[in-house]
């Protein structure tokens, strides 16, 4: 098996593992993070200020968001490890069969670069003011799996050499 392959085969393994640990630690210790996600929403770690409108009380729609970044990840975990079965089972083939079959992980990467930017640093950072309040190191885990999952992609986009 070629270099490239056996590192885009790794990396898709752990972050199936990784992405399994997230979603179920988010739904095994729900009340420790679902009120993470309650006080982000609510903005009620923030002092008051003209951006506090923004703030979403609905228990409803907190459950929902909280449920959605749950299946998320469970979702991304699924495509990593479809990926990685996938790659491993073609891992003799053809550069072209090869790539087919990690594009699952491409997906998956996509997922969790759209989820820690895109829900946590945009939405709960920006829109919700996270930035400002006690709980402000959740903006450094989303920094962190952010890049992660851009360079996940860099390696999951590489070619291999093979043609075929």
């Amino acid at each position: 098996m070629k270099p490239v392959r056996i590192v885009q085969w790794s990396l898709s393994s752990c972050f199936f593992v990784y992405m399994l640990m997230v979603g179920l630690g988010n739904l095994l210790a729900w009340d420790i993070n679902w009120g993470f996600v309650r006080e982000v929403m609510s903005m009620s770690e923030l002092p008051d200020n003209a951006l506090k409108g923004r703030a979403i009380m609905s228990q409803t729609v907190q459950v929902l968001a909280y449920a959605v970044i749950i299946g998320i990840e469970f979702l991304s975990a699924f495509l990593f490890f479809v990926g990685s079965w996938r790659m491993w089972k073609l891992r003799r083939s053809s550069g072209k069969k090869f790539r087919q079959a990690g594009s699952w992980s491409v997906y998956g990467a996509l997922l969790v670069f759209i989820l820690f930017f895109l829900v946590f640093i945009t939405a709960a950072g920006e829109y919700f003011q996270l930035w400002l309040s006690k709980s402000s190191g959740a903006l450094q885990v989303a920094g962190r799996n952010t890049l992660i999952s851009l360079a996940l992609l860099l390696v999951f986009l590489q070619k291999d050499g093979d043609r075929g």
